[in-house]
């Protein structure tokens, strides 16, 4: 049972870095696409200062988003750490109960 948990938690942690490079990677493109439209608008004749504002704005808003999925995936996983703790415990538990109660023959 410990190396079915150890293999699942080794997964899990698998997971959750795939999942952090994905955010980041998400992440990127999403500010360069952000940047680049930014970019196109500084050439029209619109407010600048109002522009910047909305960008500043923009990469705030964002960046809290992605931050927020961070630390989801980060409790998720240490919520299933606790999990597979908690089965480890919970297996150790059993185990020394069975040795320090004597069986009995009829």
């Amino acid at each position: 049972m410990n190396k079915l948990i150890n293999r699942i938690e080794i997964a899990k942690d698998f997971a959750q870095t795939m999942i952090e490079q994905t955010i980041t990677s998400v992440q990127g493109v999403h500010n360069t696409i952000a940047n680049t439209s930014y970019e196109l608008i500084k050439l029209t004749p619109a407010n600048p200062i109002l522009m910047s504002d909305l960008k500043q704005r923009h990469d705030e808003v964002s960046g809290q988003v992605y931050e927020t999925i961070r630390a989801v995936n980060q409790q998720v996983g240490g919520l299933a750490s606790e999990l597979f703790g908690s089965l480890e415990d919970s297996k150790a538990a059993d185990q020394a109960m069975n040795q320090a109660t004597p069986t009995t023959k009829d």
